[in-house]
């Protein structure tokens, strides 16, 4: 029976632990041609009250696995299977609606690209159902019918015990994880391991996929730089963003035409990579991945580019609009394989920092709130930053809003972390910007030591192998030791929360 809102298909909250029943209810609710918005177990009951309230559903299934009325719901369109609830970065609760197509091209895609089979392959969900990482493994192993164990929450011993099983019953595991989870397994347990949420290990082992996706991409659409078979990835290199960009990415860019979409070769044709071109042999289910490797995000720092070869003093840097960024107007980088006739060896140009945009058919449909973020050509401005490099693979330097300026110099977080997670002593680090009265702000390094008796990393050796690396302007001129990092459910760093962990400090 399809839901009761004015002859309309409703929206279902599922407010169950992960595990069998949840699966079980999720599968009735899209039986009844409904719409399910997963409830985060971990939430007070206040926050999950704000969630409902924000996002409307119509009914509730709880402990009892009986479905109940909740008044004041608001009916889903015929199609949607999913209502995401996330924040972004404005902290209100808004929920994603993806579409049954999406979720399935989506299944469709991550299936293609990892080689799952159903016959010899089995699923491990570990991570929160409330997020669509998590999500995406129950949903992507119901449409394909590959079996499926569902976990409350992620324990190593109870994760290396299910993968030790499956083994033994002549079953490949695949899972999804955050880095601090990879951490504490074997990843020689595991035929795949996706991995989303913080920045990972510069070094991986083989088994590891490197995602890059968002709620309102129905989870992971890059893989390890590369787009799935049907999507398209592009750079967009206006930077500044144009007029109308706010904090949490989701601007209009409509009218700022001429920027992004196509990329002209003279043949009268426009050539999109990743967005359904013909793949030469770098495609990466053909090369194979060594046992040990450094991140593609280690190819090529994007700050350096175009860039004079040394700089001592921020100040002596021109302005930071023109260091190796085209005029605006000028075509994007796109992500993926090059068309026919266009090989990556072949690319001079230097790597251009610029907003990613993604567009393919497991994109979100709307917010639950009827707006639409997708350009009118299909495009979604996702309000990251990153750059393709020579070999056509997307890196991500970080959200618009993370960028620190100092001294003229624009700052990308996830590269000096990266630098940082490799010096003795570092157990786990973060880093962000104060405002300081001589830069405009200054680079901070929030560090969790290795070892809590000892002295720790000194903020000199913290320094020397980033401005190695990425020049003197990307160097902490901070150090905050902290016995833990701020971080969301699915282990991202809480930007926003760094800034309290450091002492109040002295005017110059």
């Amino acid at each position: 029976m399809i839901g009761t809102l004015a002859g309309m298909p409703e929206l279902v909250a599922l407010d169950l632990p992960a595990g069998p029943r949840f699966v079980d209810a999720l599968r009735r609710v899209w039986d009844a041609g409904d719409a399910a918005m997963p409830i985060d177990q971990r939430l007070p009951p206040a926050a999950a009250r704000a969630i409902v309230d924000a996002l409307r559903p119509g009914a509730v299934v709880g402990d009892g696995g009986d479905r109940r009325r909740l008044d004041g719901g608001r009916p889903v369109e015929p199609g949607d299977a999913l209502v995401v609830a996330t924040s972004g970065s404005t902290g209100r609760p808004k929920g994603v609606v993806l579409t049954r197509d999406a979720v399935a091209a989506s299944a469709r895609s991550t299936n293609a690209r990892l080689g799952v089979d159903p016959t010899t392959d089995i699923w491990l969900a570990c991570l929160p159902l409330a997020h669509v990482g998590g999500l995406a493994v129950v949903t992507r192993a119901i449409l394909s019918d590959t079996p499926l164990e569902v976990f409350s929450s992620f324990d190593a011993e109870t994760i290396t015990a299910a993968a030790l099983r499956a083994a033994a019953a002549g079953r490949q595991v695949l899972v999804s994880l955050v880095t601090a989870a990879l951490r504490q397994v074997d990843p020689a347990l595991f035929k795949t391991i996706l991995l989303g949420g913080a920045t990972p290990p510069r070094r991986l082992p083989s088994q590891v996929v490197v995602t890059y996706g968002m709620t309102e991409t129905g989870s992971g659409i890059v893989y390890d730089g590369l787009p799935l078979d049907t999507v398209g990835v592009a750079v967009d290199p206006a930077w500044p963003p144009p007029a109308g960009w706010r904090p949490d990415g989701r601007e209009d860019l409509g009218a700022h035409q001429g920027v992004l979409g196509h990329h002209p070769r003279g043949d009268g044709q426009d050539h999109l990579y990743g967005d359904g071109a013909s793949h030469p042999s770098s495609h990466p289910e053909q090369a194979g991945r060594p046992a040990k490797r450094d991140h593609p995000e280690q190819a090529g720092h994007p700050e350096q580019a175009g860039r004079p070869a040394k700089r001592d003093h921020p100040e002596q840097a021109g302005h930071p609009e023109q260091a190796g960024h085209p005029a605006k107007g000028g075509h994007p980088e796109q992500a993926g394989h090059p068309a026919k006739g266009d090989h990556p060896a072949k690319r001079d140009h230097p790597a251009v920092l610029g907003h990613i945009l993604v567009r393919g058919p497991m994109l979100l449909r709307a917010y639950r709130d009827g707006r639409d973020p997708k350009r009118a050509d299909g495009w979604f401005p996702t309000g990251d930053v990153g750059h393709v490099d020579h070999l056509g693979r997307l890196h991500v330097s970080g959200r618009m809003s993370d960028v620190i300026v100092t001294g003229g110099e624009k700052v990308w977080p996830a590269p000096v972390e990266k630098i940082l997670a490799d010096v003795d002593g570092v157990a786990d680090v973060a880093v962000g910007g104060l405002p300081d009265p001589h830069w405009g702000h200054r680079v901070v390094a929030y560090v969790v030591v290795s070892d809590t008796k000892g002295p720790g990393p000194t903020l000199e050796q913290l320094r020397e192998p980033v401005k190695a690396a990425l020049g003197p302007w990307a160097a902490p001129q901070q150090l905050v030791q902290v016995p833990e990092l701020p971080r969301t459910s699915n282990g991202k760093v809480r930007r926003d929360a760094l800034a309290t962990l450091a002492p109040a400090r002295e005017p110059a």
